[in-house]
């Protein structure tokens, strides 16, 4: 665990008010914080996956790495979004909702509002829609096989590879990520083995 990680802290807030009120004390004041969640199969009142996201969505704040604490419970760590941070459609449609709900603080609705400026709001709708960029195409027209194998895998794993390029921040990276898609497809391996993500 990073030094960042264990600097934290855990809480666990047993439903969505009792998060939201943690939130609505500590977004600005906190860099993050690591949520405990009980199991599904412990039977135990908790808080779920979604309630959590939609009330951080509200701050401002995202989801990201999920650690295990022991058989009963898990933590996942939540932090304010960084300013470049790509928005998911099921994120975005969260948003859409919680604005009609009149749910959103400033802080939220801000998050948004940058991301829209700068591009990261819409930055994966052509991985939601499939759309293969040119230098993959053009890859892709070079080796049939590498073409078949990428039609016959389902939608996710599509997305998981126009992920990896979509987000890659330097040319560099993005061609290494390519070539190694590439190679994944010639090879039958699924994206997610040759480290694409």
């Amino acid at each position: 665990m990073s030094s960042f990680d264990s600097k934290l802290g855990d809480i666990h807030p047993k439903t969505p008010a009792g998060w939201r009120s943690w939130l609505m004390d500590n977004h600005m004041k906190r860099d993050g914080v690591w949520l405990i969640y009980y199991r599904s199969s412990t039977g135990k009142r908790k808080l779920s996956w979604e309630a959590a996201v939609r009330e951080a969505l509200c701050f401002g704040w995202i989801d990201s790495k999920v650690k295990p604490i022991d058989a009963e419970r898990y933590k996942q760590v939540f932090t304010p979004r960084k300013p470049r941070s790509v928005w998911s459609k099921i994120n975005k449609q969260h948003v859409a909702e919680l604005i009609e709900l009149d749910l959103m603080t400033d802080a939220g609705l801000r998050a948004v509002d940058i991301a829209k400026k700068n591009g990261a709001w819409s930055q994966l709708e052509p991985v939601d829609a499939l759309i293969v960029p040119a230098d993959m195409e053009s890859a892709l027209l070079k080796s049939k096989r590498a073409s078949e194998a990428y039609e016959a895998l389902s939608n996710s794993a599509k997305r998981a590879m126009l992920y990896s390029l979509y987000t890659a921040k330097r040319e560099a990276t993005r061609a290494k990520r390519l070539a190694a898609a590439v190679s994944a497809l010639e090879s039958d391996e699924s994206p997610t083995q040759q480290g694409l993500r």
